[in-house]
């Protein structure tokens, strides 16, 4: 029974705070000569079909109807049928395309606004297509004002892009709509340039926004503002066996939508992570690859409108068996990594330099040995993968980190009177890529820490005690529940630790100094900070790097090597690191020590502190 108990306890554990390491292999993009276009806009307004991006959009797309039911799946042999006294229902309906939130408008034709709505699941109906809006049962009232004439708005704001369309002016003639008699000139803007109303334009790079209005003689309008997406080549992902293309990256960022409050809520809670957002596939506008020389829009909403060219030399067999084990780490504190992996016996594969990939006798088995000479970087490597007359370039990505560091800092110590002293700090730390071999308990698990602290003058402690000088030196050693690298991969681990608190204590009568040795047991958590938090220090431009987070508990259940007696004592500390060059960090620490002591045949000390340290480190 306590073996099931520790089985469901630590796969709990490793549910909550284990990322997955994969292994998988990427076409490379720039290897096989890949070519990226754009970001350019491409509309047709001029003639029909008319177009928007990639999509086709007809003028009946964007109508008021009545309809004699609500049911929308209806034949017309069925709605033929229907009894003439059947209810009748008011819709607005628009392209999905554009929009699927929103505001709705309906103003007069002298746009006067005589109803709006809030664009929600219950008010709408989406279809392949088309969205549609329901108005009240009681829109008959309002018959006359439609009579006169109408046209309605849907304003799209999301956090990075505004959106707003208009239909054409209409009227309402018995049941049906029809379109007022022209009364605008047509044109189309971009950038506040007068731009064709037929037309494929690159943006300027210089540009940071876009700005895109056309308008019909009809009323018909579309209004777009939006951030230009500058899409490198380097963040095109290509999956060969899917036969689809995505973006990776901080260059690829999904387009921003508002989120309902308890998305936000848990957004903000959610971990952010430089160092592992480099290893994620944003699956974003996924394309099959059919052709050699394609057109994509990536992104959702109303940066669709931002197309992209790619042209591929040749596309690639997706029928090959070559693949890496998903055991293979994606991080390392190694300079050189084993990654084992197979393939089809007639299948030719090879690697850029000469004895890093071994192939096994039976053609079968592969041993990648995969160099990572850059720490605090990341470190790409190629497979070549031949197929008759082409070679196909695959690359791997493993993120090389610093297993040692030192730093040094200052700070300031207070006891439970309130009493600030100055005190300074040194910390080292070493993290071994494993301990004697790669079995599951040793490969990217252990780590050891030393730190000393010492306070430069003497506080106030108990009453009749006298006051104190207080030094707290210790070794932990750290070992994580998950396998893994920081600052790349989180975890939650257990901790043994000795400290050697140094007590120099005086007063008029009898002056004491001694240093216990104690044993203690702790928990920790590290991890990068949360969405709140990072957002938070990002308000100063200094605080913009990637930052690495840990969390402490300690007691102190067994004091040996001096004749004491002790009481509760335990320690909580917390830490957070600032990134700001490959191999140098910004420190600080915020710590809490609390020792309940007694010397025997002395006098009982008890003693709580707390202090927080500022300063650097270097990582090696």
């Amino acid at each position: 029974m306590r073996l099931i108990h520790q089985f469901v306890f630590y796969t709990l554990l490793s549910l909550i705070f284990m990322d997955k390491a994969y292994c998988a292999l990427e076409f490379d993009a720039r290897k096989n000569g890949v070519e990226l276009y754009g970001p350019y806009v491409k509309y047709n307004f001029l003639k029909k079909p008319y177009s928007f991006g990639q999509n086709l959009i007809q003028k009946k797309d964007l109508r008021l109807e009545v309809r004699r039911t609500e049911n929308f799946q209806l034949t017309g042999e069925e709605k033929k049928n229907l009894p003439p006294d059947a209810k009748k229902y008011l819709y607005a309906i628009w392209p999905k395309f554009l929009s699927k939130e929103g505001r709705f408008d309906l103003y007069t034709a002298d746009e006067k606004k005589v109803y709006y709505a809030t664009i929600s699941p219950s008010r709408t109906q989406e279809g392949e297509e088309l969205m549609t809006l329901r108005f009240p049962s009681d829109w008959e009232d309002r018959r006359k004002v439609l009579e006169d004439g109408v046209f309605f708005c849907v304003e799209d704001q999301q956090t990075e892009s505004y959106l707003k369309f208009c239909s054409d002016k209409l009227k309402l003639v018995g049941d049906q709509f029809v379109v007022i008699s022209p009364s605008e000139k047509a044109k189309a803007i971009l950038n506040q340039k007068k731009v064709p109303r037929n037309a494929q334009i690159n943006l300027a790079e210089e540009d940071k926004e876009i700005e895109f209005f056309v308008q019909f003689e009809s009323g018909m309008k579309i209004f777009l503002k939006d951030k230009i997406r500058r899409l490198k080549l380097d963040n095109v992902a290509i999956d060969i066996q899917t036969r689809q293309l995505a973006i990776m990256g901080k260059s690829g960022p999904p387009v921003k939508t508002k989120p309902a409050f308890k998305e936000k809520f848990w957004k903000y809670l959610k971990e952010k992570n430089y160092f592992q957002d480099r290893f994620k596939i944003k699956q974003q506008g996924q394309r099959d690859l059919t052709d050699a020389d394609m057109e994509f829009a990536p992104y959702n909403a109303g940066a669709s409108f931002q197309l992209y060219g790619l042209s591929l030399s040749d596309v690639p067999p997706s029928d090959f068996n070559m693949k890496l084990d998903d055991s293979g780490p994606i991080a390392t504190y190694a300079p050189m990594v084993r990654l084992k992996g197979e393939k089809a016996e007639d299948e030719n594969v090879f690697s850029e330099t000469k004895g890093e990939l071994l192939v096994s006798p039976d053609k079968k088995q592969l041993l990648w040995k995969f160099p990572t000479p850059k720490k605090g970087a990341m470190n790409k490597n190629y497979i070549i993968y031949k197929k008759g007359d082409y070679e196909y370039y695959f690359t791997k990505r493993i993120f090389r980190a610093h297993r040692a560091s030192v730093s040094g800092s200052v700070g300031l110590s207070t006891d439970i009177k309130l009493k600030v002293v100055p005190a300074y700090n040194f910390d080292a730390e070493y993290w071994p890529e494993k301990l004697g071999g790669n079995h599951w308990s040793l490969f990217q698990r252990w780590g050891f820490k030393a730190n000393f602290f010492q306070t430069t003058s003497q506080f106030d402690v108990t009453k009749g005690q006298g006051k104190v000088q207080l030094g707290l030196m210790s070794v932990d050693a750290n070992y994580r529940l998950t396998q893994g690298v920081r600052p790349v991969q989180r975890s939650f681990g257990l901790s043994a630790r000795v400290l050697r608190p140094t007590f120099e204590l005086s007063n008029t009568t009898n002056p004491v100094a001694f240093s216990p040795n104690l044993l203690g047991m702790g928990v920790f958590w590290h991890t990068a900070p949360q969405k709140i938090v990072d957002d938070f220090f990002n308000i100063a431009p200094f605080f913009r790097y990637p930052k690495w987070m840990e969390i402490s508990l300690y007691i102190y259940p067994v004091g040996f090597g001096t004749n004491i007696e002790q009481g509760l004592a335990f320690s909580y500390h917390a830490r957070g690191r600032l990134f700001f060059a490959r191999n140098w960090f910004f420190d600080a620490s915020f710590n809490v020590h609390s020792m309940l002591l007694k010397r025997v045949k002395e006098a009982q000390l008890n003693i709580s502190t707390a202090h927080g340290t500022i300063g650097f480190g270097y990582l090696f």
